[in-house]
Parts: structure tokens; sequence; C-alpha cells
């Protein structure tokens, strides 16, 4: 059961995001004119996306060292939900709001290594393949540094742990959310687009949200799992939703 436990859990964390990317590029142009071309894009822009994703988050966790100082017990990235049993409520505080800031400001480094990528030669493909290459690959980073071990020890034991289920399904929680920012900065890094104030406040909003949700989840004093998926969910869900709607206007010009 153990195995099955694993498969279940990394078949919803890690399929899921791929199956996207290629129904999105099964339906883009440059994938109808060459279809073994369009493979080898499914596969070197997403690979592409993890390597970017695991130089970022080597470049944040460096930062992170450096300038904040915490227990083991910390979360690295501000916005993050505890899966573990043993959940310590925070407290507002000076240190609190300091520390915040501080993730917040070296979690934006995500918007300048997906900015260089979209904006370089290095993905292949119409701009579906290389917009979405990169927001699944991001996902993929995530999921694999982030949430690939703490799965597996969690799928080790022979009762099934709810927070493997919740793991996953915060997965695809995930996924939105780097989609809505890997759009954003694509059409940032467009020249001719002409909306750049409105992008430009999309990128702020979901850059501070994190921030904004730790401050709120300490203030209701939320500590369900599930709810705190179900608030990310509906914002990244609507911000996903704004950001196609922008890429279609985008390409109607």
């Amino acid at each position: 059961m153990t195995f099955s436990h694993f498969i279940s859990t990394f078949a919803l964390s890690f399929i899921s995001p791929y199956i996207v990317y290629f129904s999105k590029q099964s339906s883009s142009k440059g994938e109808k004119e060459n279809s073994s071309i369009g493979t080898e894009r499914r596969f070197s822009n997403v690979v592409l996306g993890i390597m970017a994703f695991g130089l970022t988050m080597f470049c944040k966790m460096f930062l992170i060292a450096i300038v904040i100082r915490g227990n083991e017990n910390q979360q690295l990235q501000s916005g993050a939900i505890n899966f573990d049993d043993n959940k310590q409520i925070a407290t507002l505080g000076f240190g609190f709001f300091i520390t915040e800031i501080l993730k917040t400001l070296i979690g934006s480094l995500d918007l300048i290594g997906m900015f260089f990528i979209l904006s370089s030669k290095w993905l292949l493909g119409d701009q579906t393949s290389q917009l979405y290459g990169c927001a699944i690959g991001w996902t993929m980073g995530d999921n694999l540094f982030n949430r690939l071990l703490p799965l597996w020890f969690s799928t080790r034991g022979l009762q099934f742990e709810l927070k493997s289920l919740q793991m996953g399904v915060y997965s695809n929680i995930v996924m939105l959310e780097w989609i809505a920012v890997a759009t954003f900065v694509f059409l940032y890094s467009k020249k001719k687009f002409e909306q750049k104030n409105y992008v430009r406040t999309m990128l702020i909003i979901l850059t501070v949200f994190p921030f904004v949700f730790e401050i709120v989840k300490v203030l209701i004093g939320v500590q369900c799992v599930w709810c705190l998926m179900g608030i990310k969910a509906c914002f990244y869900g609507v911000f996903c939703l704004l950001a196609n709607s922008t890429l279609s206007q985008y390409e109607k010009e």
C-alpha cells in the first residue's frame, strides 16, 4: 500500500501539470505544423524551467540564510502552508513583519528568473509553448524541490496520511499561481504590449499576496489546511483567469 499511496499522490502532483502543458501545446499552431518538433519542445522547455527554478531557489535560500535568522521550523517562503501536525501559531510583532517583508522581497526573485527565461532565446516553439513551458517547469521545480521528499516520507507508513493528499492538491494550486505569474511576466516582457501599468499592478499584487496571507492567517487564527488552500485556490484561480484574459487581448492585437 505504501507504493500505491506514493504513486497516486505523485501523479496528482506531477502528472496533472504536464497534462495541462500537453493540452495547451497540442492546441497551439506550432504543434499542429510539426508534431515531432512539438514533442521535443514539451520536454526541453519544461526541463529548462525546472533548471531555472532550481537556480532561483538556490539564490533565494542563500539570501535567506544570510539575511534572516529564525528557528528550524520556520518556513523559508512567505505564505507557505505547514502540513505538519505540530503547527506553531505565530504572533504579530516587529520581528514578524521584518521577517515576512524580507521573505517577500527575496521571493520576488522568481519574477526576475521568469523574466530572464522568457526574454531569452532558449525556449523553443511559439509563444504558448514558451509561456507554459516556463510556468509548468516552475511548477514541477517547486513540487520537486519543496514537496517530493515530504511526500515520500509521508507515504511510507502503512496508514495513509491526510497530509499526502493535501500536498498533492496544493501542488495544483501552486500551478495556478505560477501560470498567472508567468503569464503576466510574459506580457510585461513584450515591448509592444500597451497595458504595462495594468500588468505591473497585477505582478505587485501577486508578489505582496504571500505577505498579506501570512498576516491574515495570524489575525483570524486559521490553522485548517483545507481552509488555507481554499483561500489560495480562489485567489490564484481568479488571477489565472485575469491573466488568460489579458493574454487573449494581446494575441488579438
